[in-house]
C-alpha cells in the first residue's frame, strides 16, 4: 500500500517564532488522581462523589493553607472534578478514533499550513500526513480534512495567528493505536496517570458497560480478549508462513516487519520529545488483511475489543447529547414504523430542544472547566463521529475497503464481514453457549446416580438395556423430554423414576431450559414444553432458540438468526426487570415471594403444557412466569439471559440499520452509567447511583440530520471559542511583552545616546588630563636631567680644581725639597 521507511529522515521540525511561544500547553496537567485526592495508591476507585469531594477539599486545604476561603476550596474541587470527568470522556473518544485511517489522524494531528512546519526550500521535505497516503474515506467530503475537523472558523484563526496555535491539534497523540492512552510515552506525567490510575485503566482493561457481566461466565474473559488483541498488534510478519504472507498487505511496505511504526521523528520542536510511535489501530489491521490469517479465537478477541472501542463514542455522545433513542425520528425510521415524517413533527421539536439542553448542561458541568488542550478532542468528536459510526458498520468495511484495495474477492472463501460473523458465532457456540447453557444429551453413571456411584452404575446399565441410552451414554429418541411426567419403563421405585427422569430431561434440554428452571407444581406435577414468543412471532423453547444459532448455513443466516435470538432474549430481560426504553433501573429482577420460592415474569407471551383437574395435559398461553427455588436462583437465571445478550451484541450490532433492524425492530442494547462522567467517582454496577437503561446506537441516519449538524456546530463553536480565548489571552500577554520590550529598547537607545555623549566628553577630558600630565612629567624629567648634568659639571670642576691644587702643592713641595 505504501512504504514509510524511506521517509524517516525527511520529516522536518516545525517553524517556531523567535521569542515567546504563545501556543497552548503541550500536555494536560493530569496529576495522579489518587495522590491528588489524598487517597492511598492501592485503594479502590469505587468511591462516592462525596468521599472524593471531601478528599479533594482536604488535600487542597493542605496545599493551599487554611487561609483559603471555603469558596476558594469549593471552586478548586469543582474545577478538578470537571477535569477528571472530561479526561474520562477524552479517553473514550480516543478509543473510537482507532477505527479511522491513520492518514486522517495525521491530518488532524498536523494542520497542513505553511506556518505549521519549518520554512525551508528543501525539495526533500516530507509532510507526515502525505507519507500516510489516503486510504478509504467513506465520508466523500470535498472539504479539506482540516476544515472537517476544526471547522473553517478554527482554520482561519490558525492562518490569522501564524505559528501561535497551529500545533494545538498535536497536544494529544492521535497515533496511540488500539489503546486508551492519548499521550506520548515521553510525557511521563500525563502518560503514567492514564496508564496506571485505576480510574482510567478500568475503562479499558475490562468492559465498563453491562457486558462486564461476561466475567460471570468466565472470570478471565477480558484478560483473554486483551491478550488476544495485544498479540495481533505485536504480529511479526517474519514469523508468518509464505501462504499467510500471500494473504496480507503490509501497510508499511516490505521493509517493515510489523504493524507498529516505532521511532517516528516528532516534527514539533516545542517539547523535549524527539520521537513517538505510530501504533496499529483497528483500521490499519483490517486494511492489512491480517485477519485472513486468524483462527476463531483471535477473531473473537478482535471483534469484542473493536465493539467495546466503538461503543465508547456512543457513551460520550449519550453523556453530551442524551440517549440515541430520544433523538428526532428520521424519515427512514418513520417509514420502517409505518408512519410518515409528519407524524413526528411535535415529537421531534421536543426532542430537538431536549438535545440542545443536554449540550448546554454538559458544557456547564464538564466542558467549561477544560483548557484548550483538553477541549480539542471534543472538536474531533464533533467532526469524526459520523465517520467512526460508518467504520462500526461491518458492511462498509467489507464492501468498500476490499474493493478499493484491489482484493480479488472471488479467490477468498470469505470476505472480512463473512469471516468475522462466522468465526465469532462459531467460537461463541463452541466455547461458551453449548458448554454453559445447552444440554449435552450424554449421561454418565455418576450423573444418573446423583452422586451415588454404585447406584448410578446399576441404573445406567438398566437405562441402556431398556433403550433410553445408547452404548456411549447418549439419550435415544425413546425418551421424550417434552413430557414432564414421562414415565420410565424401568424397575426403579416411583421416587427414583421421577428423579432419574428429571436427570434425563436436564441432560436433553439443558439446565438453561425453562422446564428445568420452573419449580411450579400444577396438581402436583411440573409444567412442560414452556415456550416464549420469539421476535419473529413463533413460540420456542430456550434450547430451540439456541439451536437457531447453529442451524444457519451461511454467515448472513447466522446474523439473521442471531438477531432473532438476541431480540427474544432482550424481550425476556425486559419482562424480568420491567426495563424498556422509557425506564431505568438498577437491573434487579421483578420478584414476588411465595414462601421460600421466588416468582419472576420471563416473557409477556408464551405457552406451556400443564395438567388439568381431569388429569389431562392441556396447552395454555399467555404471560410466562417461572417459580424458582429462591431469589438467588431467579437472579442467576436473569444473569444468564444478560450473558447471552452480551455475547451476541457485537455481531448483531455491527451493521447498518437495514440489517440490524430485524423485522422492523430497532436494534436495542443495554447501557449504563458505569465509568461515566456523571460524577467524579467511578460508578460501577451495584453502586447506589448505578443506573441501567435501554438505548439504541447513533446510526448514520442521525448523523445525516439537521439536528446533528446543529449539535456538531455547537460543540465546535465551544471548542473554537475556548481555543480562541486562550489564544487571545496569550496574544495579549505577548503584545504586552512586545510593547514592554519596545519601550525598553527605546529607553535603552536614549540612555545609550546620553551615555555615549557623556562617555566621549569624559574620555576627551581624560585624554587632555593625560596629555598635560605627560607634559609635566616630561618637564620634570628634563629638569631632573639638567640638574644631574649641572651636578656632574660642578663635580667635574671641583675635581679638576682639586687636581690642579694637588699638582701645585706637589710642585711647591718639590721646590722646597730641592732647596734643601
Amino acid at each position: 500500500m505504501y512504504d514509510i521507511d524511506p521517509f524517516r529522515d525527511k520529516i522536518k521540525p516545525t517553524f517556531l517564532p523567535p521569542r515567546v511561544d504563545p501556543r497552548a500547553q503541550k500536555r494536560i496537567e493530569a496529576d495522579d488522581v489518587h495522590s491528588f485526592y489524598g487517597l492511598p495508591t492501592g485503594e479502590s476507585f469505587e468511591k462516592t462523589a462525596d468521599q472524593i469531594g471531601a478528599a479533594i477539599e482536604k488535600n487542597y486545604r493542605r496545599l493551599a493553607g487554611d487561609a483559603r476561603s471555603v469558596d476558594d476550596v469549593s471552586s478548586a474541587a469543582e474545577r478538578i472534578a470537571r477535569q477528571v470527568m472530561g479526561q474520562r470522556q477524552i479517553s473514550k473518544i480516543y478509543e473510537g478514533l482507532s477505527l479511522l485511517p491513520q492518514n486522517i489522524l495525521a491530518n488532524a494531528d498536523q494542520i497542513n499550513d505553511t506556518f505549521n512546519y519549518e520554512r525551508v526550500k528543501d525539495s526533500d521535505y516530507v509532510y507526515l500526513p502525505s507519507v500516510l497516503k489516503p486510504q478509504y474515506d467513506p465520508s466523500g467530503s470535498k472539504e479539506s480534512i482540516e476544515e472537517q475537523v476544526y471547522s473553517q472558523r478554527f482554520y482561519e484563526l490558525v492562518g490569522q495567528d501564524p505559528a501561535d496555535q497551529s500545533t494545538s491539534p498535536h497536544n494529544l497523540n492521535l497515533f496511540h493505536g488500539m489503546g486508551s492512552n492519548p499521550f506520548k510515552e515521553g510525557d511521563s506525567t500525563s502518560f503514567e496517570t492514564f496508564q496506571k490510575s485505576q480510574f482510567f485503566s478500568a475503562l479499558h482493561k475490562q468492559s465498563m458497560t453491562p457486558r462486564n457481566i461476561l466475567e460471570k461466565l468466565d472470570p478471565h474473559f477480558w484478560q483473554i480478549i486483551n491478550d488476544g488483541v495485544d498479540s495481533i498488534s505485536a504480529t511479526d510478519f517474519r514469523k508468518l508462513s509464505q501462504d499467510q504472507l500471500k494473504l496480507i498487505k503490509n501497510p508499511y511496505g516490505n521493509a517493515h516487519f510489523g504493524l507498529n511504526w516505532e521511532g517516528v521523528s516528532d516534527p514539533f520542536q516545542d517539547n523535549k520529545f524527539k520521537t513517538f510511535d505510530i501504533s496499529a489501530n483497528f483500521h490499519t489491521i483490517v486494511s492489512s488483511q491480517l485477519w485472513k490469517t486468524w483462527d476463531q479465537a483471535t477473531t473473537f478477541a478482535f471483534v469484542n475489543r473493536l465493539w467495546e472501542a466503538s461503543t465508547r463514542v456512543d457513551d460520550v455522545l449519550r453523556e453530551i447529547i442524551g440517549k440515541a433513542s430520544n433523538a428526532p425520528v428520521s424519515d427512514e425510521l418513520a417509514k420502517s414504523l409505518g408512519k410518515t415524517p409528519g407524524d413526528f413533527v411535535e415529537t421531534n421539536a421536543a426532542r430537538n430542544e431536549q438535545m440542545v439542553k443536554h449540550v448546554d448542561d454538559w458544557w456547564q458541568r464538564v466542558g467549561k472547566g477544560l483548557n484548550e488542550a483538553e477541549v480539542l478532542p471534543f472538536g474531533l468528536l464533533a467532526s469524526f463521529a459520523p465517520l467512526m459510526q460508518t467504520m462500526k458498520d461491518w458492511g462498509n468495511w467489507a464492501d468498500s475497503i476490499e474493493a478499493k484495495s484491489g482484493i480479488n474477492k472471488g479467490g477468498d472463501t470469505f470476505g472480512f464481514k463473512e469471516q468475522m460473523i462466522s468465526s465469532y458465532v462459531n467460537h461463541s457456540l463452541q466455547n461458551y453457549v453449548f458448554k454453559k447453557f445447552a444440554g449435552n444429551n450424554k449421561l454418565t453413571p455418576a450423573l444418573v446416580g446423583g452422586g451415588d456411584e454404585k447406584l448410578g452404575e446399576s441404573q445406567f446399565r438398566e437405562l441402556q438395556s431398556c433403550g433410553y441410552l445408547d452404548v456411549s451414554g447418549h439419550l435415544t429418541d425413546k425418551f421424550d423430554p417434552s413430557k414432564s411426567d414421562f414415565e420410565l419403563q424401568v424397575g426403579f421405585s416411583s421416587g427414583e423414576k421421577a428423579r432419574v427422569r428429571d436427570v434425563l430431561r436436564q441432560a436433553s434440554v439443558g439446565a438453561f431450559s425453562l422446564d428445568i428452571q420452573d419449580q411450579a407444581l400444577i396438581f402436583g406435577v411440573k409444567r412442560s414444553n414452556i415456550r416464549v414468543a420469539s421476535s419473529d412471532g413463533k413460540l420456542r423453547t430456550l434450547p430451540e432458540l439456541l439451536d437457531m444459532l447453529k442451524a444457519a448455513e451461511t454467515p448472513y443466516d447466522q446474523v439473521k438468526n442471531a438477531q432473532i435470538v438476541y431480540n427474544t432474549l432482550f424481550n425476556m430481560h425486559s419482562a424480568m426487570t420491567g426495563l424498556d426504553q422509557s425506564t431505568s433501573s438498577d437491573g434487579k429482577p421483578l420478584l414476588s415471594m411465595s414462601g421460600i420460592h421466588a416468582v419472576m415474569p420471563v416473557s409477556n407471551d408464551g405457552s406451556w403444557r400443564e395438567l388439568n383437574k381431569a388429569g389431562e395435559w392441556i396447552t395454555q398461553t399467555g404471560p410466562v412466569k417461572l417459580t424458582f427455588n429462591n431469589a438467588d436462583d431467579a437472579i442467576a437465571f436473569k444473569d444468564q439471559i444478560r450473558i447471552l445478550m452480551a455475547l451476541l451484541e457485537p455481531v448483531v450490532g455491527t451493521f447498518g440499520p437495514d440489517v440490524k433492524h430485524e423485522g422492523g425492530q430497532v436494534f436495542r442494547m443495554l447501557v449504563d452509567n458505569s465509568g461515566s462522567a456523571d460524577t467524579v467517582a467511578m460508578i460501577t454496577e451495584g453502586a447506589p447511583n448505578y443506573k441501567l437503561t435501554v438505548d439504541t446506537l447513533y446510526d448514520t441516519t442521525f448523523f445525516d440530520s439537521d439536528m446533528w449538524k446543529k449539535i456538531s456546530d455547537g460543540l465546535q463553536n465551544r471548542v473554537v471559542n475556548t481555543v480562541a480565548y486562550a489564544m487571545f489571552g496569550r496574544n495579549a500577554i505577548n503584545a504586552s511583552q512586545r510593547e514592554g520590550h519596545k519601550k525598553k529598547v527605546s529607553e535603552y537607545e536614549e540612555a545609550k545616546d546620553e551615555y555615549e555623549i557623556s562617555e566621549i566628553t569624559r574620555v576627551l577630558k581624560e585624554i587632555e588630563r593625560m596629555v598635560e600630565e605627560r607634559k609635566l612629567e616630561q618637564k620634570r624629567i628634563q629638569e631632573s636631567r639638567e640638574a644631574i648634568l649641572r651636578q656632574e659639571a660642578e663635580a667635574n670642576r671641583s675635581a679638576q680644581q682639586n687636581r690642579e691644587r694637588e699638582r701645585a702643592e706637589e710642585r711647591a713641595r718639590r721646590r722646597r725639597s730641592s732647596q734643601d
